[in-house]
């Protein structure tokens, strides 16, 4: 036999395996075209409690557009653990519309306050800007106490009244974004 006319057998396998998946990339032609992806959430807001004296509730709470609430319970929380809701286009465009309406992107930096009163960090991003605010639950500004107590009523509210869905997969290892 002459080198130059035997095909090596990996070649040959090479090709064999080839052919199984060429058809299937025929087939897909054929088929009706996945639907555009799906955008990401949008992170327009996080309040995280901080500790004090008593079992005063730690959470962090991330409100995202389109409807999505992700709340890590830490401690004296109805649930531990980080879990995913639902949240109501009305609750997002309300949440928007007293962070304007307030002008929280414009008030100035807030002392924290004595380190044995409970402190809260809110981070905010509206319009293209991002703020981010510790403040002190009792003698903070009070246009920021009362943002951050209503945001407290609504997530309140939504623990209590819904089901969480299953934690997301960054949960389940423990790590958080």
């Amino acid at each position: 036999m002459r080198r130059g006319v035997v095909i090596p057998v990996f070649l040959l396998v090479c090709l064999l395996m080839a052919v199984p998946e060429a058809l299937a990339q025929r087939r897909r032609g054929k088929q009706k075209p996945l639907p555009p992806p799906v955008a990401a959430p949008k992170l327009i807001c996080r309040l995280a409690t901080g500790p004090g004296m008593g079992k005063i509730p730690q959470y962090v709470a991330a409100f995202y557009r389109p409807g999505k609430l992700v709340y890590t319970g830490r401690r004296f929380t109805p649930i531990t653990g980080t879990y995913e809701y639902v949240l109501p286009d009305i609750l997002i465009k309300n949440l928007l519309l007293d962070a304007k309406a307030t002008k929280l992107m414009a008030l100035p930096t807030p002392s924290a306050g004595p380190p044995d009163i409970p402190t809260d960090t809110l981070y905010l991003w509206l319009e293209g800007k991002e703020r981010t605010f510790i403040f002190n639950v009792i003698t903070g500004p009070e246009i920021l106490v009362t943002y951050a107590k209503k945001l407290r009523g609504d997530v309140a509210a939504i623990v209590e009244e819904q089901e969480p869905s299953l934690p997301p997969a960054s949960a389940k290892s423990g790590t958080q974004k």
